[in-house]
């Protein structure tokens, strides 16, 4: 009898130690198994462990590549930047891009009608911008250039650097037509400041290199303009500019009446009305003093309001009259 309850209680024992054998079995399988979960193979030959250490380091390289070209940009941005602020402003490779991006006719060959054509730098700074009413015209401020073409007809810039790669562009005109700016001393004073306020900034040109080295080819330098050179102001001068005008003009009666063909400065407008039909329009365009050529020919250009250049004309010792689109094109 003993002998069974002792056989039943070492039974007992054994399947109660296989029992708790068993669990720690379990519970080592389920750690194994949620390791391995963490770990499975996605089928890519890595495991989702070491695929997200990959993608990590690809978002890292990505980033580094960004911040790479961002610094590369910024980088080639300050070099254009400090390339505009280095340049030499008074060489002839810088105002033949002054030029030719205020006068984009000259960009394809930058040469003109005129062969014997030259543009001639001046400082202008201080001086007045009408010089026949120098009483009520602004003054051009420090740092104000001229590139100024001769013959007239071959264009003008007035313009400023602005120092990153734009300038100011003025549209001054060279031949002052209208009588308000001599008589009129409200139209003069508004007028110059209405120029002098609204400049047109324009990029410097700097595309087609033949058309530059041809421009400046022909640039000479002529230092800082004397505003006496130019400066015919007040009721003296304006009165002996009138005199003189009326002396020119019994000058010319009397030249027309041994050569009614003969072309001079006087009558050079004249012949370009007479060739229209009509007065030049000066409340569309801005004409330029007239000029003599070496052939003997008299020529002017026109700009349109904005300052860019409208066409030309040239006339013959004759008389006949030649017009010429923006392009240097026959009309």
């Amino acid at each position: 009898m003993k002998l069974r309850y002792l056989t039943a209680g070492l039974l007992a024992s054994t399947l109660l130690l296989t029992a708790c054998g068993q669990g720690e079995k379990n519970e080592d399988t389920k750690s194994e198994s949620k390791s391995d979960s963490g770990n499975k193979n996605d089928g890519s030959g890595f495991s989702n462990s070491k695929k997200k250490d990959d993608n990590n380091s690809s978002s890292e390289h990505s980033t580094s590549h960004s911040d790479s070209k961002d610094n590369s940009n910024s980088s080639h941005e300050s070099s254009n930047s400090d390339n505009s602020k280095n340049e030499d402003t008074n060489s002839t490779q810088y105002l033949a891009k002054v030029w030719a991006a205020a006068l984009p006719a000259y960009r394809s060959s930058g040469k003109s009608q005129f062969d014997d054509m030259t543009i001639t730098h001046y400082d202008v700074s201080g001086n007045v911008l009408n010089p026949y009413n120098a009483n009520n015209s602004v003054k051009f401020p420090e740092g104000t250039q001229t590139l100024s073409g001769s013959p007239t007809a071959a264009g003008s810039v007035t313009y400023s650097n602005n120092g990153d790669g734009t300038i100011n562009v003025y549209s001054v005109p060279t031949h002052f037509h209208d009588h308000e700016w001599l008589e009129d001393p409200e139209f003069s004073k508004s007028e110059s400041k209405r120029i002098m306020d609204n400049p047109k900034v324009v990029k410097l040109y700097d595309g087609n290199q033949s058309a530059l080295d041809e421009i400046a080819s022909k640039i000479e330098e002529g230092g800082h303009l004397k505003e006496d050179i130019v400066n015919y102001n007040g009721s003296d001068s304006l009165s002996s500019s009138k005199d003189s005008d009326s002396s020119s003009e019994d000058d010319s009666s009397s030249d027309d009446s041994s050569s009614s063909e003969e072309v001079t400065r006087d009558n050079v407008i004249d012949k370009v009305e007479e060739y229209e039909g009509h007065k030049l329009d000066t409340d569309t365009y801005t004409y330029k003093e007239p000029e003599q050529k070496s052939d003997g020919s008299w020529g002017f250009s026109f700009d349109d309001k904005d300052g860019n250049l409208a066409g030309s004309y040239v006339v013959d010792p004759d008389g006949h009259v030649t017009e010429y689109d923006a392009d240097g094109n026959e009309v």
